[in-house]
């Protein structure tokens, strides 16, 4: 799969190998939910405030800012079979959000990352026990010996 990770804010400073890194390590863990998903191509793209109300705006007509937004695509007719992804990261939000919580900014944009490739992965968070089952399998593929050292590394230091 290819992944791209596309950094248009400047609030924290991204290394962006570690969040494709992330990304990757988030996105065999959902193929893995629907083996049967080819997946060609996933593109990650932080950004702040600003730009996420307009991107909510106008990919799912919603107002105001968000914490992630998750869409998928089949491929196009002449190309080969599979999906590509789309992962907008509010960035801005990561930075407020998780300077109070342990893991800090970078855990917290790491958690919004692995909220949407579940979402890819197929699941669901409409009804509470959606909510509570990717809670709980996100904050797994969080503490996996695979991820965990990762994610203190995602932020560099200005």
């Amino acid at each position: 799969m290819i992944i791209t990770v596309v950094n248009r804010q400047r609030r924290l400073a991204i290394r962006g190998d570690v969040l494709r890194a992330l990304a990757e390590s988030f996105m065999q863990r959902a193929a893995a939910m629907k083996p049967r998903a080819r997946w060609l191509e996933l593109t990650v793209v932080l950004v702040g405030h600003r730009a996420m109300a307009a991107w909510n705006q106008a990919a799912l007509r919603h107002e105001g800012t968000t914490d992630v937004i998750t869409m998928r695509y089949r491929s196009l007719p002449g190309e080969p079979r599979g999906w590509r992804g789309e992962i907008i990261l509010n960035a801005e939000q990561a930075d407020e959000e998780g300077a109070g919580r342990p893991g800090g900014p970078a855990r917290e944009l790491a958690l919004y990352l692995a909220h949407a490739c579940q979402h890819l992965g197929g699941a669901d968070d409409g009804t509470p026990a959606e909510r509570r089952a990717m809670s709980v399998r996100q904050n797994r593929w969080l503490r996996s010996p695979a991820v965990e050292p990762l994610i203190p590394r995602l932020l560099r230091i200005r």
